[in-house]
């Protein structure tokens, strides 16, 4: 991965939320996706990180409500 390249030529964190919000999340439309992953709770508390631009949740509960509200239907297969 060149994170160079990346810094000075890939896309912004902000703007990337801002699409991803609209294009998956706003509308309710996020209930039509399933997001499969391979011990992936670690992708999505990232995701939720710049999603939300506050900190993670301290509970489990709290994680997986966020999970829930911004990505619908999550399986992860590990």
């Amino acid at each position: 991965m060149d994170l160079e390249r990346n810094l000075s030529e890939g896309i912004p964190v902000d703007e990337f939320a801002k699409y991803f919000l609209k294009t998956f999340v706003d509308g309710g439309r996020n209930r039509e996706h399933k997001w499969i992953t391979f011990h992936g709770i670690n992708d999505f508390a990232y995701m939720i990180k710049i999603l939300t631009a506050a900190p993670l949740p301290n509970d489990l509960v709290g994680f997986c409500s966020l999970v829930a509200k911004y990505f619908g239907r999550v399986y992860d297969i590990k």
